[in-house]
């Protein structure tokens, strides 16, 4: 929902096409109908932001125990333990776990990648930005580990840096060549 919502956002902020405002406005209406029937029928909500501040604060009591330069390393000592006494096995964030599996050293490194990565796409009007800071915005809420086997992680994180990156490496070899032939 955290993506939708940053996307619908992201998406009113371009250049309006025919039909793009109804195309929001149908997103929109979706979920708001979502939210609606889900009330009635299991509140999807409910699962969402259930535990999330405590299992954060919990997240980084932890990177204090293991150390916050190196982190506690990817060896299964990354159990995330909340006053009540219940045990999740990650932070529920991508860069809260990122920050507790790596330390600041590997946090840092993924935070310069991607800022790096949406700057440029930015500058360069790419338009799978978007798409990179909607899949940011969604792993702020879950997401354990960016280096695993190929599931949804390649698809909300990597695909679209990827294609973002591509965007500007196009866009810049499309300039070079264009200026080599005038």
């Amino acid at each position: 929902m955290a993506g939708l919502f940053f996307g619908v956002v992201g998406l009113s902020f371009f250049d309006y096409k025919p039909g793009q405002k109804r195309f929001i406005s149908l997103i929109v209406l979706i979920a708001i109908g979502s939210l609606v029937i889900s009330y009635f029928y299991g509140n999807i909500l409910n699962r969402g932001i259930s535990y999330r501040t405590e299992i954060w604060l919990s997240g980084l009591n932890k990177i204090a125990d293991c150390g916050w330069l190196i982190g506690c390393g990817f060896g299964g000592n990354s159990d995330i333990i909340i006053n009540s006494g219940l045990s999740f096995q990650h932070a529920h964030n991508l860069f809260l776990s990122h920050l507790v599996n790596t330390g600041l050293l590997g946090l840092f490194s993924l935070l310069g990648l991607l800022l790096y990565t949406a700057y440029q796409g930015l500058k360069g009007h790419a338009f799978m930005t978007l798409g990179l800071l909607v899949g940011c915005a969604a792993l702020f809420f879950d997401g354990h580990s960016i280096i695993t086997n190929p599931d949804d992680i390649w698809l909300i994180f990597w695909l679209p840096l990827i294609m973002t990156y591509w965007e500007i490496n196009h866009a810049q070899t499309k300039g070079v060549a264009e200026s080599q032939r005038t």
